[in-house]
C-alpha cells in the first residue's frame, strides 16, 4: 500500500498534490483582506500561477486531519495524541514499502 491508502476515502481524489499536503496552508492579510495559498516548505511556490499544484508532487507529505486515522476535531487531547502516533508509524511503514493494513476504531 503507498500513501494514499492513508487519506481519508473523501480526500483521495486529489492524491499526492498540495491539496492533501501538510506543507499546505492559506494566508490571510487583513489590510487587503486577500487570501492566499502558500507552500510551508516552498515558499516560492505561492507566487506561481498554477499553485496550488493539481498534480502529484514529489515534495508531498500526508496533512494527519486528511487521514484515515484522524478522530473528530473535538475528540479529547489524549485520543488526537494517540491517533497521531499511529499515523505516524503507518506513514513509516508506507515510506518504507512495508504497510500493512489497520483497523481503525
Amino acid at each position: 500500500m503507498n500513501q494514499i491508502s492513508l487519506l481519508k476515502p473523501s480526500r483521495r481524489d486529489y492524491g499526492k498534490t498540495c491539496r492533501n499536503c501538510v506543507h499546505f496552508g492559506c494566508e490571510y492579510d487583513l489590510e487587503t483582506k486577500l487570501e492566499s495559498w502558500v507552500c510551508e516548505r516552498f515558499p516560492h511556490y505561492g507566487h506561481e500561477s498554477a499553485f496550488p499544484f493539481s498534480f502529484e508532487v514529489s515534495c508531498f507529505e500526508p496533512c494527519f486531519w486528511f487521514t484515515i486515522f484522524a478522530p473528530q476535531y473535538n475528540a479529547a487531547e489524549d485520543v488526537i495524541e494517540d491517533a497521531f502516533n499511529v499515523f505516524r508509524k503507518r506513514l513509516e511503514s508506507a515510506r518504507a514499502g512495508s504497510f500493512q493494513p489497520v483497523t481503525v476504531l
